[in-house]
Order: C-alpha cells, then sequence, then structure tokens
C-alpha cells in the first residue's frame, strides 16, 4: 500500500528475499498462493494475520464477528485488485497490504478502559490506473454492544467512508485510519489521520486531527472548560509547556522555527490528544515551518493536576 507508515515500507524493502526458494511449492494455484508459499517473510505475516483475525472472531460477538468475517473477504477481494498477478513488484505489494492487514487486526477486538472497541475496515479498488487499481481504504472504531444512547450516539459520529484523493485530476491513493489514545467514562480520544499520494509526488501527505468527544447525553467534542478549572491559568501553562518543548525538540534536531506559529497553539482542542500519560499537543507537517518537523509535546497529567477538572477518570501519571 501506497500509504505505509516508514516502518513499514522498510519493512517491505527488508522482507522480500531474490533467493526465495520456491523447491517444495507447487506451480498451481494463483501467484498470490505461490507467494504466499515462496516468500518466508510472506508467509509469516499470513500466518499472524490468520490468527489474530481467529482470536478476533473468538472475543467479539456473533454480530459483530460476522461482521469482521465479511470485512476479511472483502480484504482479500480486494487485494486481488490491488497487487493483481503480473503486477510489477507483486511480491512486494503483497507483504505491504499484508502489513497492513495485521495492524488492522490487531485493533479488531481491543480492550481500553471500560469498552471493548471493534474495527470497521471499508476497502475500495478503483479502476483507471491500468492493469492496477487506485487504492481507497478508510477505518473507524465502534464500541461493541454500547450500553445508553451516548455510546450510541459515539458510534455514530465516528463512521467513516473512503473518500477519492484531492490529486488535481491525477490518479491516487487515499486513506482514513485512527488511533484511540484514551478511553474513560466520560471521554474518549481518538486521533485521526487523513492521508493520500497522488501519482507522480515524491511521497504520500497525511494530516493529523485529535478528536476527543465528551459522553454527555448528547456527545460532543471537548472543550477546554471540560478539562480544566475555571479561573485557572490553564491557557498560559500548556503555552509555556509547548513552546520550552518544541525548542528542545528543535535543538536536538538541528531544526530552525518561527516562535510566532506556536501563538494560540496550544489552547485549540483540536491540537490535544488526551492520552494515558498525559495531555499531548501535537503538529501536523509544516505548521511550524518544515514539512518534516512534528513534534509531540507531552504534558504530564501531574504537572496540571492542580488545574484540572475533579472526576475526569483519568489515570495516573
Amino acid at each position: 500500500m501506497k500509504l505505509m507508515s516508514c516502518a513499514a515500507a522498510l519493512l517491505v524493502a527488508m522482507a522480500i528475499s531474490p533467493a526465495a526458494e520456491a523447491a517444495y511449492c507447487p506451480d498451481t494455484g494463483s501467484a498470490r498462493e505461490r507467494a504466499l508459499c515462496t516468500e518466508p517473510t510472506l508467509t509469516a505475516y499470513d500466518v499472524e494475520m490468520r490468527a489474530l483475525y481467529d482470536a478476533a472472531i473468538r472475543a467479539l460477538p456473533v454480530d459483530e464477528a460476522a461482521r469482521l468475517t465479511d470485512q476479511q473477504d472483502r480484504w482479500s477481494r480486494y487485494l486481488d485488485k490491488i497487487c493483481p498477478d503480473g503486477a510489477e513488484d507483486f511480491a512486494n505489494c503483497l507483504v505491504g497490504q499484508y502489513i497492513s492487514r495485521v495492524r488492522a487486526l490487531k485493533a479488531a477486538a481491543m480492550k481500553l478502559g471500560p469498552y471493548l472497541f471493534t474495527r470497521v475496515d471499508i476497502y475500495e479498488a478503483v479502476p483507471g490506473r491500468g492493469k492496477r487499481a487506485m487504492e481507497r481504504h478508510a477505518a473507524y472504531p465502534r464500541i461493541v454492544d454500547p450500553k445508553n444512547d451516548a455510546e450510541r450516539a459515539w458510534n455514530v459520529l465516528h463512521v467513516r467512508k473512503p473518500t477519492p484523493a484531492d490529486c488535481e485530476g491525477r490518479h491516487g491513493d487515499t486513506d482514513t485510519d485512527y488511533e484511540i489514545h484514551l478511553a474513560t467514562p466520560r471521554m474518549i480520544s481518538v486521533v485521526w489521520t487523513e492521508g493520500f499520494f497522488c501519482d507522480g509526488a515524491p511521497h504520500p501527505y497525511a494530516v493529523t486531527v485529535g478528536r476527543t468527544i465528551l459522553l454527555t447525553d448528547t456527545p460532543r467534542p471537548i472543550a477546554p472548560e471540560d478539562l480544566f478549572a475555571a479561573g485557572s491559568d490553564w491557557a498560559a501553562r500548556l503555552d509555556r509547556a509547548v513552546r520550552d518543548g518544541v525548542a528542545k525538540a528543535a535543538l536536538e534536531k538541528g531544526e530552525e522555527f518561527d516562535p510566532a506559529r506556536l501563538d494560540g497553539h496550544a489552547s485549540k482542542p483540536e491540537n490535544w490528544i488526551p492520552s494515558r500519560d498525559g495531555l499531548v499537543i501535537f503538529f501536523n507537517p509544516r505548521q511550524l515551518g518544515s514539512p518534516g518537523f512534528t513534534p509531540s509535546i507531552l504534558i504530564p497529567w501531574s504537572d496540571i493536576a492542580d488545574i484540572l477538572q475533579p472526576d475526569l477518570g483519568l489515570p495516573p501519571s
């Protein structure tokens, strides 16, 4: 998959050995079946994927397990179009897709806080690029067996669908993914990544958005007053911590940035990621100038405990 992380891309590069041994593999079957037999790394990912799938099926209730089975079948058909027989770099294409699917299945039945979450993946292979289809993928979390209206509404709020790439008329792949960073009875924090890769571009582009939903009768995005005590100097405290953290990160990485770009950044909830360890303030590419300088500044809960609202149910840090 073109929108793999750098780590996944490195694994792909290392995975395929030119000297793969095929002596004990039959000549019959599809190209994918032969690759699964001849490429040891691909075989290992297939074994891991099947184990994760089986574990998730056992952990989920019957209706969710049926949905996961349907998703797995759809992914297999999608794979045939994204990595078709005879495609250039066929084995590497398969490895990339298996890495992504293994990652997805790790979140297919995930216990976090008081909830069991499952993961919904929608895969679309769009023709128009010749033999290999364009990739459109969207994933989103869902609370299994929601107990009240707030949890059911949370599920509705988080539904996502694949979207076309904004590539000014060129072909491109798109990917919407997420990670849950904190789940308490009062709030759930999800970080969304919207990525796309236009044909001919030197690299993919991704934007990160933090979204923390307060589980009130009508769930809504968290506001500063939900997290911080009225009359406290929370904005100044966050600003100071972020300025110190960014300056330290810039020094360590040899980066330069305009301090004026930090003005107001720390006080916007869309830049927050409440996590188990504390409040993370993050930056997207080019927000600080350099596309590669995207520090995440962690402010431990213990450092701001005196200005937090009581009874937030936050883990100790």
